[in-house]
């Protein structure tokens, strides 16, 4: 039945359309890359998109949550990345760049998500660095960076499709000037 209702959705709305009715109607599992392939690839640029109600919660429940010891005293800019995701491909050179400009001011952590062993890998490390959640809740979404303070795991600002270089210095300023006070 299950499958019949999918294969009606992917006729009458096409598969982006299905990729996202499907993702809101199941939540991922732990190991399910397949959810991570169902991803729309239309872009729509956004200079910072705001906290969703769930996101709020969870940066909420984490603020007494530090990260690692190794990601304290800087801003930590945390890229969800896929090789499949043509966003992310865009969005490689603008990250590039702002590591070379921020290095040893921020701390880049990058999450690939391209297949299942990418993944199981990202979440590993990120369980060393105290970042479980924040992937959990963003692994489906590629092209994602977030700047977070590492001293409660708070979400500063968070960028999605976009690829402004300018947004993202203005957004690490900021951070380093919050999380230096």
């Amino acid at each position: 039945m299950k499958a019949h209702l999918k294969a009606i959705l992917l006729l009458v709305f096409g598969l982006g359309s299905l990729a996202s009715i499907l993702s809101l109607a199941t939540p991922p599992k732990a190991d399910d890359s397949v959810n991570n392939s169902m991803v729309s690839t239309s872009v729509a640029q956004t200079a910072t998109e705001p906290l969703s109600g769930q996101e709020t919660l969870i940066a909420q429940a984490s603020r007494e949550n530090a990260l690692a010891a190794e990601l304290q005293g800087r801003p930590t800019i945390v890229k969800i990345y896929a090789d499949w995701c043509p966003a992310c491909q865009r969005l490689r050179p603008v990250t590039n760049e702002l590591q070379q400009q921020f290095d040893g001011k921020a701390n880049f952590v990058i999450f690939d998500v391209t297949n299942r062993e990418t993944t199981q890998a990202a979440e590993a490390r990120a369980r060393e660095l105290g970042l479980s959640n924040f992937l959990a809740s963003h692994r489906a979404q590629t092209s994602t960076v977030a700047i977070i303070n590492p001293g409660n795991g708070q979400t500063l600002t968070q960028f999605r499709y976009n690829f402004n270089q300018q947004d993202y210095v203005n957004g690490i300023n900021r951070a380093i000037e919050r999380v230096g006070n």
